[in-house]
């Protein structure tokens, strides 16, 4: 089968940031190797009708292993009451393999009008259940699982405080009860990860950037990484040490799966009141947390090693407070390894001057269910700053737009949507979803489709750079990864 491929007759943007743009484009052997050239004669030739095609799309921070193995299969994101609630986990028994945990996710207090109690689970005695509020920093248990935890140690960990009362979060939550819970066997998680992989690709998706454990990259995702047909950049959630660097270096240079940074959380979440801010909540008595090495003081010591290994610190910041102790610690890495701060939903003004050149991975879709939360969560005055990314950007910051699926949808036409309908430019959009996320993820030969990069690209029903965004969003047609078509919504003559 050629390996040689001839798209023509459309708009081709070859690099958003530079608005290049092309009305033919050759990818050979998986790369780039002609552009605006005739078609040679090994090579099949696809019409592209005057549909626009653009470099493969990003999605800069989700989370494949949790969305494949911890998420569960119970959504309970459409419940609004504790009856709702009730008959999603009791069907979720029926196709619950013996010794597992009952595992659901999605529960917010805006959709019940609370926060579940224990007693919405006298239902279901006999099965431990887990239930993940939709931000994955908190959760509710049944008795039965609680009667399976060191309660007494949970209790002193950050986030454990009302783990009899079968609530926890944060640390406790992470460290204490998921290691408790019987993994999912091999088949059911290789399963689910192709089932996404072809609903990435349905999205316009080449290649994510994905925060893993390295036993499960080990495990799952670099065996499975051609098979899948999706490029992975890894941000690995392990301790660093030179045996887990050296594990890395296994990776080095693939070009479907790399590490290049490690990930770190400084604090939690907005709608766990777990995000750490400079002033207190509004309707609980608490800041939020600090967890990992920001609570221990050993942040910048990790950022260091991290840095001196030559892979990227990549820290989760929400609150003011805990972006500023972000912006302080990143003062002293150097800008070569790309640095990053995931999220940053809330910048105080006096650091807004230490955010030029800094990389932010944010996410537009948490804007909607956030501005939901802000007002009674910190007041109107703090919910004005929430997501402002024109500000950042127009001080000098670089954003590179991820979906943190499965928190949020993985679809990158929908979260440019939500940016460009809160003041970014289709052009900024563009760029954060393709040359500046793959930028961001130390990968230069994505996000553009200049001569020598990766032959992946997306081709949309219209050109996102001068559509009505008020009116319409783009349609994903075909995505290509590797020079070879992945998703096709409809069939292009050849």
């Amino acid at each position: 089968m050629s390996r040689t491929i001839h798209l023509h007759s459309g708009i081709i943007i070859l690099d958003g940031i530079n608005e290049k743009f092309a009305t033919s484009i050759t990818f050979k052997d998986g790369t780039v190797s002609a552009i605006n050239q005739r078609v040679t004669d090994n090579a099949i030739s696809i019409d592209l009708k005057g549909q626009t095609l653009v470099p493969g799309l990003i999605d800069s921070h989700l989370h494949l292993l949790l969305g494949s193995s911890g998420a569960g299969d119970v959504d309970l994101s459409t419940c609004t009451t504790r009856n709702t609630f009730e008959q999603q986990l009791l069907l979720g028994l029926d196709t619950l393999d013996a010794d597992q945990w009952l595992i659901a996710s999605g529960w917010s207090e805006q959709a019940l009008g609370m926060t579940p109690q224990i007693n919405w689970f006298d239902c279901i005695q006999d099965v431990p259940v887990l239930c993940w509020r939709t931000d994955f920093h908190a959760a509710i248990l049944n008795q039965r699982a609680i009667d399976l935890l060191d309660l007494d140690a949970i209790q002193n960990i950050a986030g454990g405080q009302q783990c009899r009362e079968g609530i926890i979060k944060e640390t406790a939550l992470w460290q204490h009860v998921c290691p408790v819970i019987p993994s999912s066997s091999s088949s059911q998680i290789e399963r689910r990860l192709h089932d996404l992989a072809h609903a990435l690709h349905t999205n316009g998706i080449t290649l994510v950037g994905a925060m893993e454990e390295l036993k499960d990259v080990e495990k799952f995702l670099f065996p499975m990484r051609h098979d899948l047909g999706l490029r992975m950049r890894i941000m690995s959630l392990d301790s660093p040490s030179p045996t887990t660097f050296q594990r890395c270096n296994v990776f080095k240079d693939d070009p479907f799966l790399a590490i290049t940074g490690f990930k770190t959380f400084i604090d939690g979440t907005l709608g766990s009141r777990t995000a750490k801010m400079y002033q207190p909540y509004c309707d609980v008595q608490s800041s939020g947390l600090l967890v990992e090495h920001a609570l221990d003081g050993t942040l910048d010591q990790w950022a260091n090693a991290v840095a001196d290994a030559g892979y990227a610190p990549v820290m989760h910041a929400i609150g003011d407070q805990a972006v500023s102790l972000a912006l302080s610690t990143l003062r002293t890495i150097t800008t070569d390894v790309t640095p990053r701060i995931e999220h940053a939903q809330f910048i105080s003004e006096e650091d807004l001057c230490f955010i030029d050149g800094q990389w932010f991975g944010v996410q537009p879709l948490h804007k909607k269910d956030d501005d939901q939360i802000a007002p009674q969560a910190v007041g109107q005055e703090r919910a004005s700053i929430l997501h402002n990314w024109r500000c950042m950007l127009d001080g000098g910051a670089r954003l590179s737009f991820g979906s943190d699926w499965p928190i949020a949808p993985h679809t990158p036409i929908k979260a440019m949507s939500a940016a460009i309908l809160n003041g970014i430019t289709p052009k900024e959009a563009l760029v954060a979803t393709t040359a500046d996320a793959a930028d961001s993820l130390r990968e230069p030969l994505a996000g553009r489709l200049n001569i020598g990069c990766f032959a992946d690209a997306t081709l949309l029903d219209t050109n996102p750079l001068t559509c009505d965004w008020q009116k319409e969003i783009p349609a994903v047609i075909m995505t290509i990864v590797d020079g070879a078509i992945q998703f096709e919504q409809e069939r292009i003559d050849a």
